[in-house]
């Protein structure tokens, strides 16, 4: 299970816990920040997604559109480090947090105005971070993270079937809709809710799970949920793994379980992820993981922290059948317009590791295409359907070699 933020099996991206400046309590404290370019809401901003991740063109202080992963999960809204050096914005201090692996520093830089088509949110408080080492993975720089302090400033509605994202003023707000409203608690600056892990007909563990589009799978379980509930045993459709992000990488393994439950909602037969991590953030127990954007695709997601709650209104996909790759292969793309594909990992019991393939093989052909005719995202889809047959032609050194493979389950 790829991730695009974990570089190997992962589960979020860069995510890290920081605390933005502290503010004097009282009117300026919780004065909005934002502004529209028209009324009282921004409409139909078009979204990118990638691995289930939700990128949005943002300008950092009147820059060039940036690549920002919006992310629910991410407690500040982080820079890429080597964007603020470019866009010469400097740390003031330093600050230490907790990522997905283990503790991180992040530099924090205050006074930033982030903007995106028709709304902007000023006097921002932001850290800085090194993301450069995702953009293999998502097949484009990424300037940034979205977090908590833009994302309160509104009511975000993320319609993933449409790639469209709508912001709302939250004074006056008023939904009208049929979907299922479910209530979150807002603890340090990250949103909470209720939902179960279902392993069997017959067994069900309930837990409290971080509301996490900066996630690609379904869910991600902490360790002691893991321990507390002995699912290492109860779950035999296992496969090893590892997963990590910013503060280093951690033993996991990815199961297919009988659902997940969120609100009146049960995806069936999904994949998740048991973590097996001795520090950072899903080694403690104050939480018992994440609910991510496999999950959430198949909704639109509406996103409102004034009124302490989510809404979750099904789309087309809502039956969709939880898929990951069949093909054994994992691709990181370079190149100045990431359009060269390059095997970063070949899954052991594979089609891919019986046919041949070898990491650091670079992919030139699909099928008598052009591997550059592809998007590392189509890419990704292509080998998602069970039972098709595909020629991939790949580069070894000095050599062209030609493997064809058909795609089955491997979990």
């Amino acid at each position: 299970m790829c991730s695009l933020a974990l570089l190997t099996a992962c589960s979020a991206p860069a995510r890290a816990q920081v605390r933005g400046k502290t503010r004097a309590r009282g009117a300026q404290a919780t004065a909005p920040r934002h502004r529209f370019a028209k009324g009282r809401s921004a409409l139909k901003i078009p979204i990118e997604l990638v691995n289930n991740l939700v990128f949005v063109r943002t300008r950092v202080n009147n820059s060039a559109p940036l690549w920002f992963i919006l992310d629910t999960g991410a407690s500040a809204t982080i820079i890429n480090e080597r964007v603020a050096k470019e866009l010469g914005l400097r740390s003031g201090r330093r600050e230490k947090g907790t990522g997905t692996g283990g503790e991180i520093e992040v530099g924090m830089i205050d006074g930033v105005s982030l903007s995106m088509t028709g709304a902007t949110v000023t006097d921002q408080t932001v850290g800085a971070f090194p993301l450069d080492m995702f953009a293999p993975i998502a097949g484009r720089q990424v300037g940034g993270i979205i977090g908590y302090d833009f994302i309160k400033e509104f009511v975000l509605e993320i319609d993933y079937a449409a790639s469209l994202l709508n912001l709302y003023e939250p004074a006056g707000y008023v939904y009208r809709g049929a979907g299922e409203i479910v209530p979150v608690n807002l603890i340090e600056r990250k949103p909470w809710v209720r939902a179960a892990l279902v392993v069997s007909e017959r067994q069900s563990f309930e837990g409290t799970f971080e509301i996490d589009t900066g996630g690609d799978g379904v869910m991600v379980v902490s360790t002691p949920f893991v321990k507390k509930h002995r699912l290492d045993e109860l779950i035999a459709n296992r496969r090893a793994g590892n997963s990590g992000g910013a503060g280093g990488m951690i033993g996991s393994s990815d199961a297919r379980v009988a659902g997940v439950r969120l609100g009146r909602f049960t995806l069936d037969r999904p994949i998740v992820t048991l973590i097996q991590a001795r520090s950072g953030e899903y080694a403690t127990e104050k939480f018992d993981g994440v609910i991510g954007g496999e999950f959430f695709r198949r909704f639109k997601l509406i996103v409102d922290y004034s009124r302490r709650r989510v809404i979750l209104e099904p789309n087309a996909r809502l039956n969709d059948p939880v898929e990951t790759d069949m093909s054994g292969l994992e691709f990181a793309s370079e190149g100045d317009d990431f359009s060269q594909y390059v095997v970063n990992e070949v899954i052991a019991n594979s089609p891919a590791s019986e046919a041949g393939f070898k990491e650091e093989d670079v992919l030139t052909a699909i099928d008598s295409r052009p591997a550059s005719a592809f998007t590392l995202e189509q890419i990704r889809a292509l080998l998602r359907r069970e039972g098709e047959e595909h020629t991939l032609a790949v580069r070894r050194g000095g050599e062209t070699l030609s493997f064809r493979i058909k795609l089955r389950r491997l979990l």
